[in-house]
């Protein structure tokens, strides 16, 4: 509205405005129309060269994508006032978008010798010097300005002196100055990132989480400094402090589903489930079509033990998410789980065509067999699935139940063995791998060491207890057995392995009437609930007559 205006204002004015500012007037109307600003602009440029005219004339050369035209009017422009610094920033400009990067050099030098204290100048001219190579004509600068600038104007002065110093491996320097540029300016991200690239790049990560708690103190809302923090302790296995870093994030940017994301994220790998579920199920509610929230709240929802509602989700992304393996590892984990292997197959099959190398595909395979009694088919299968990752210890674990029903006994042990190497600190495989041995007679003395160190790891766990205590009870020592069996039963005085061996050590102990008692009991749980390992009755009746 205000250049029509204008020009109807000068229209009216007739032959008494048709002077130089009017011409100017015009130009700088037409300014975007470089074919109708032309005559205007050369007109104003001939009878009132001042800077106005100077840029918009430069301004119209440029639109016209003829930069010659451009620079040749910059020149004139610096030659009629050459103690602005725009003619300069201009020429310069104009240099480098032509691409003539010596005429563009000697345009800063020209400038930093007629504006010696100039931030643009300089920052450009020692940026060019080090593109060439000239190091020290860039420190030459660098030097002069740390020298005589104000101490708050220096911080980027120290960054790419800094720059300097990595570039000739430097780092102990680089560190200092870095330090500097971001004590004058806590929010320099270019200084921050370089000095946590080097903390990160040597594995320095106090020094690094140092850095960003000290910023973070002075500007607590640095999202940048949030981020990194937060990714940093993600790195670190730090889920806990990840997750009160995210949960910073999303309060500060309340819109941003990514951060909702890495706060559940950061939930779930520190195993607040229903935390997790608490961010992702209005998150996935809000963007349903998003995989990456739709798979981690299926993943948060199996791990609160929520496997209905979690195969809901998977299902649902399967449809916009046909091609993701993955997706058909959970869905048929799940129905594996619940026991439905006919549903859970087509899901397998499908997903070995997407990816024949799934191991766990294949274990599922293994799993599947096995419950149909087809060990021999389970093994083949178990066999793929090591052969395609034998860094899964659940591979190993289910090769040796098919093993065990097979009677393949020191395989069965081996791969328990295997399974220890890989998950050095599990109670459970290394109590199963221990009481395996002993229950087969398979170096009693190993066995029990194993057990050993079960127990140390769980030393209330009534399981690990009756295992110990079988393992002196195979070693003739009936006392020390009774110590650890009587331990085991005051901790689960209902499981019939447990009162078994308590009755048996009982017996060896010359108590038959507790001992006869005690097996009675565990012949009735297991005629009620079945035998708790292979055969368990058996054994039972077979102690059961020595008391007779």
């Amino acid at each position: 509205m205000f250049r029509k205006i204008v020009l109807s204002f000068l229209l009216m004015g007739g032959v008494a405005l048709a002077n130089p500012y009017f011409d100017y007037a015009m130009c700088h109307y037409y300014i975007d129309n470089p074919q109708k600003a032309y005559p205007y602009c050369s007109k104003a440029l001939k009878e009132m060269p001042t800077p106005s005219v100077f840029e918009d004339v430069i301004s119209m050369y440029v639109r016209a994508h003829y930069l010659e035209g451009a620079i040749y009017v910059a020149k004139l422009y610096k030659d009629k006032y050459p103690d602005l610094k725009r003619p300069y920033i201009d020429l310069y400009t104009l240099y480098t978008m032509n691409k003539n990067h010596e005429k563009a050099k000697e345009v800063l030098e020209e400038a930093i010798k007629k504006f010696p204290k100039d931030n643009f100048f300089a920052i450009n001219l020692i940026t060019t010097y080090l593109h060439d190579g000239e190091i020290e004509k860039a420190e030459d600068i660098l030097n002069k300005f740390l020298a005589f600038k104000n101490e708050g104007e220096k911080y980027i002065f120290y960054y790419i002196r800094a720059r300097i110093e990595l570039a000739e491996q430097d780092k102990e320097k680089a560190i200092e100055d870095l330090k500097k540029a971001i004590e004058l300016k806590p929010n320099f991200e270019e200084a921050i990132d370089t000095l946590a690239n080097i903390y990160d790049q040597e594995g320095d990560y106090q020094k690094e989480q140092k850095l960003y708690e000290d910023i973070l103190k002075k500007d607590p809302t640095n999202v940048n400094v949030l981020e990194r923090l937060g990714n940093l302790f993600f790195k670190l296995g730090l889920s806990y402090k990840a997750s009160d870093v995210f949960k910073k994030l999303t309060e500060l940017n309340k819109g941003n589903p990514n951060y909702q994301y890495q706060y559940a994220v950061s939930l779930l790998q520190s195993m607040r489930y229903n935390k997790a579920i608490s961010v992702l199920e209005p998150l996935y509610k809000n963007h349903p079509n998003n995989k990456a929230i739709a798979y981690l709240y299926g993943l948060a929802l199996e791990a609160a033990h929520k496997p209905v509602k979690a195969l809901s989700v998977y299902k649902k992304l399967l449809k916009i998410d046909s091609k993701n393996p993955k997706l058909y590892e959970r869905i048929a984990g799940i129905l594996i789980d619940e026991g439905k292997y006919n549903e859970a197959m087509p899901y397998i099959e499908k997903g070995l065509k997407l990816n024949p190398l799934s191991s766990k595909l294949y274990i599922f395979k293994a799993i599947i067999a096995a419950s149909h009694r087809h060990y021999i088919m389970a093994k083949v299968y178990a066999d793929q699935s090591i052969k395609l990752n034998p860094h899964d210890y659940r591979s190993y674990f289910i090769r040796a139940m098919i093993e065990d029903k097979l009677h393949q006994i020191d395989n069965e042990i081996k791969d328990l063995k295997k399974v220890v190497a890989l998950k050095p600190n599990d109670a459970e495989m290394l109590n199963y791998l221990g009481y395996t041995m002993l229950l087969y007679n398979k170096d009693i003395k190993e066995g029990l060491e194993y057990v050993k160190k079960a127990v140390k790891l769980s030393p209330k766990n009534p399981s690990y207890l009756d295992s110990l205590a079988y393992g002196y009870f195979l070693l003739h020592d009936y006392k020390k057995a009774l110590q650890y069996e009587e331990e085991a039963y005051k901790l689960n005085s209902k499981d019939s392995v447990i009162i078994e061996h308590l009755g048996m050590i009982k017996l060896m102990l010359g108590d038959r009437k507790e001992a006869k008692r005690l097996l009675l009991e565990a012949l009735h749980i297991v005629n009620k609930n079945g035998e708790e390992e292979p055969g368990q009755k058996k054994k039972i009746l077979e102690f059961l007559k020595e008391i007779k």
